[in-house]
């Protein structure tokens, strides 16, 4: 049956690191300076979820809170793979039609494979996978490794994610299939009676999981074959070995050929009065040693708020007062955070990627100095995309020299991908 409901993606990003080699959960170590876990979610938007549920070892879901922003929900996972997603599961809308779940370790995964996915089910498809081809030989070896059989592998494939399905038979397999310990999530629909269809895979969307396949993705983003967004380029097709050896295609190289999609720029400028009594809020911290803050509707953060703008000017869809005008009591005393992380979402919304963002604090207080690295942190994992911040002071000069005020100028590049 078609469906054309609201998409929402289960990112699974609850297992350990040992087979990589770290004491460390995989989905936290740094891919390209970000968070292997917010590659998945940045797809996800990208490819059109409504909303995306992430599902993190049970001790660290604060900490992946702080990867992936406050639009994404995180729930604790479970011992089994398949007890993470029945908890995912319980967070997703009632309204999804369709749901997607797809592995934190597969960073990579194209927004053209997750579409694809997600088409198949909307025109009908309760249960899709995608597949790629095995290449190398294979043999069946008995408990004697003396004795093997060769295996046809004509008619074999591997299995990748995002998997996607109807939600309402998907809800009622995962609970028949609860206690079980099943190695996909297409297997819990094969189980219940669905039958599973498959679309294309693509070799870079491949599962990191030990050292090597760590190595072959920081390679991928190295040579320009994955936008720092995680968003891999889906016109190029290439396997391990010839990632592994540098055999890169040079026009694999080039930011056009490699990534392909329309380059906008905006800017975005915001200043603020400083008041006794309101909290120091700037660039996504908060400085408890001042005694003044920035006035405003919400905490009044200029260089958020020049980030938002600069964003919502480079799509072409409004501005800070828009999308968060004082008459919407929703955003009264909003974080700086929370506005950039929602801006995001919907810059991804109109059809865009975020490249990067450059952004230039203008005034006397406070001293950036220290935490410049933290703010750059806190900014980045908001936004879903690189941040670069700088201070200037203007030499006594204006209201910002006077301490009256202070003020941001930011320049946001984005992509467009649909």
């Amino acid at each position: 049956m078609k469906t054309s409901g609201p998409v929402v993606t289960i990112v699974v990003a609850a297992g350990s690191g040992v087979r990589l080699g770290s004491d460390q959960p995989k989905a936290a170590l740094p891919l390209a300076g970000r968070p292997l876990v917010a590659w998945s979610v940045e797809t996800a938007w990208a490819a059109g979820s409504a909303a995306v549920v992430v599902v993190a070892p049970p001790d660290r879901v604060d900490e992946f809170r702080r990867y992936v922003g406050p639009s994404v929900t995180v729930v604790a996972g479970g011992q089994q793979r398949q007890d993470s997603v029945r908890a995912g599961l319980a967070a997703v809308p009632e309204a999804a039609s369709v749901v997607l779940v797809h592995d934190a370790a597969r960073p990579l995964a194209s927004v053209a494979l997750w579409r694809r996915v997600i088409a198949a089910v909307q025109t009908g498809a309760e249960a899709v996978v995608p597949v790629v081809a095995v290449v190398d030989s294979l043999r069946r070896v008995g408990a004697g490794s003396e004795l093997s059989v060769s295996v046809d592998r004509s008619e074999l494939r591997r299995v990748q994610t995002p998997q996607g399905f109807a939600a309402v038979p998907f809800r009622a397999a995962h609970g028949a299939a609860a206690g079980l310990d099943l190695t996909d999530d297409a297997t819990v629909m094969e189980r219940a009676g669905y039958p599973v269809a498959v679309v294309e895979g693509e070799e870079l969307a491949f599962k990191v999981t030990y050292p090597l396949d760590w190595a072959l993705a920081e390679t991928v983003v190295e040579h320009g074959l994955a936008e720092v967004t995680g968003n891999v380029n889906t016109e190029m097709t290439m396997t391990r070995e010839t990632v592994a050896l540098g055999r890169v295609p040079v026009a694999a190289t080039t930011t056009a050929d490699a990534v392909g999609g329309e380059i906008q720029t905006g800017i975005g400028f915001d200043t603020h009065r400083l008041v006794p009594g309101r909290a120091m809020a700037v660039a996504g911290l908060v400085w408890p040693d001042e005694l003044v803050g920035p006035d405003g509707h919400s905490d009044g953060d200029p260089v958020a708020h020049a980030i938002c703008d600069a964003l919502f000017t480079a799509a072409g869809i409004g501005d800070l007062g828009t999308h968060f005008g004082t008459a919407d009591p929703q955003w009264r005393g909003a974080s700086g955070v929370t506005l950039v992380a929602e801006t995001a979402r919907r810059v991804r919304a109109a059809g865009y990627q975020v490249v990067h963002v450059a952004v230039q604090l203008i005034g006397q207080r406070p001293k950036l100095g220290g935490r410049r690295a933290e703010a750059q942190e806190v900014l980045s994992q908001a936004l879903g995309g690189p941040v670069a911040l700088a201070a200037t002071t203007t030499d006594g000069l204006g209201f910002t020299g006077r301490g009256e005020g202070i003020a941001a100028m930011a320049t946001a590049t984005v992509r467009r991908v649909s």
